[in-house]
């Protein structure tokens, strides 16, 4: 889906809603009291989220004057700006915003030197720039068969290739990848029938998502690397790189294409009014038991009771106190103790970066040096290959110089000697 259409008669879909948001997460953990810049900002979703999660200013462009409708009538809100603007001539001056960001755009363009070069031009020098990519090679491996909106294709090689041209080497790279596992949904989120329906949600609800923080990921049991990735993303001038985000939903693991979107509508539905109607029978059993008189006896036995309770309660909630107070001295212990650990890992992590910075620089060296060493070969075997062009040529001429010498030494070169000079001796008269 190229863009997200937030008009109401469109239905949800929870994969575009997951993977548009997870490309505009890259870009949470940069943007606090951040001027931003949102290159191809579509119908002005990922603008309003950047906003919401910080940024000071957001500016969104778009060539599309649809999309900026849509933008300004759904996630209009205070210092975010939406323009019609072309992302290969940017309206603004030389190093204008501190953060810029361009989800799967670069494929769009008409000019993608153009395009990168406006990009840098508008950034800051030490901005951040977190720009994307479609792996089209994997989704369309058939040459004929091609995304009609894509001008072209770029292959992990070559969107590293042209970025880093004008960009710089200073980049985090990542691949983005659909989710597969398993997780508890609590009973409140579960989509029952007859408390929920699904075609009430709308595109819309892809900003209504719930954070988590309890994530665990497990090592892949299939080679994962830039040939089979959805898209990719590159991140410039980032200090500290943060990890990416995942974004998921809930779904079914054993389902065909053929299965309804509900299993069994009307068995859910007997099912639960079975349970209606037994609990309605008890309620009626329980309000015929109980008389007037019985409920004022059995209400001062209770009161009785209560008031047992509530002293033992009392007694336990001062000892609580205490405990609490313990805790509390101990939990600020855990808070300093936490605030040096977040200092070293801090360090930690600026020093992995570096040496990764190093690393990646040597790896580059020495994929140059090969380079030279392959064509150092090359030249070498096609010399080698005309040697034999070259014994040849002087065996020729050897022979002819033998030749001449035998001439030379004739009795008619001697004769035809004075005839020679005699014509010379003319010719220049």
């Amino acid at each position: 889906m190229e863009r997200l259409d937030f008009d109401k008669s469109t239905k949800y879909s929870s994969i575009e809603a997951s993977i548009h948001l997870c490309r505009y997460l890259n870009a949470k953990n940069y943007c606090k009291d951040k001027k931003v810049l949102d290159v191809a900002c579509g119908e002005g979703y990922g603008s309003a989220l950047i906003k919401n999660w910080g940024a000071a200013k957001v500016i969104g462009v778009d060539c599309s004057e649809e999309a900026i409708k849509m933008a300004k009538k759904y996630f209009k809100q205070n210092n975010v700006e939406y323009i019609i603007a072309d992302a290969c001539k940017l309206p603004f001056e030389d190093d204008s915003f501190d953060l810029v960001v361009s989800f799967e755009t670069i494929e769009h363009v008409d000019d993608d030197i153009a395009y990168l070069k406006e990009i840098k031009r508008v950034a800051k020098k030490d901005a951040v720039i977190i720009i994307s990519c479609p792996n089209d090679p994997y989704y369309y491996k058939d040459s004929e068969c091609d995304n009609p909106f894509h001008k072209r294709k770029y292959t992990a090689y070559d969107f590293k290739k042209i970025t880093i041209e004008v960009l710089g080497e200073n980049v985090h790279w990542s691949y983005g990848y659909g989710l597969n596992g398993f997780m508890s949904l609590d009973e409140s989120e579960c989509t029952h029938p007859e408390m929920k329906d699904i075609d009430e949600l709308k595109m819309l609800d892809i900003l209504n998502f719930i954070e988590s923080k309890e994530c665990y990921r497990v090592k892949a049991d299939r080679y994962l690397n830039n040939w089979n990735t959805n898209y990719y993303v590159g991140v410039w001038n980032a200090d500290v790189y943060m990890p990416l985000p995942v974004v998921f939903f809930p779904r079914e693991v054993f389902i065909n294409p053929e299965d309804p979107i509900f299993a069994d509508i009307n068995e859910w539905k007997s099912e639960y009014y079975e349970k209606l109607s037994a609990c309605n029978e008890v309620l009626k059993q329980e309000e015929n038991a109980y008389s007037p008189k019985k409920m004022d006896n059995k209400a001062n036995q209770e009161i009785q009771e209560l008031k047992k309770c509530n002293d033992e309660l009392k007694k336990c909630n001062d000892e609580l106190k205490k405990r609490n107070d313990e805790l509390k001295k101990r939990n600020d212990e855990l808070k300093k103790r936490n605030d040096e650990l977040k200092k070293c890992n801090d360090e930690l992590k600026k020093e992995k970066y570096q040496l990764l910075k190093k690393l990646n620089a040597e790896k580059l060296k020495t994929t140059r040096t090969e380079n030279l060493l392959e064509l150092a070969d090359f030249e070498k075997q096609r010399l080698w290959s005309r040697i034999d062009l070259f014994e040849k040529r002087q065996l020729e001429l050897e022979d002819v110089s033998k030749e001449y010498e035998r001439y030379k030494n004739s009795h008619s070169y001697k004769i035809m000697q004075p005839i020679r000079r005699l014509y010379d001796v003319i010719k220049s008269e």
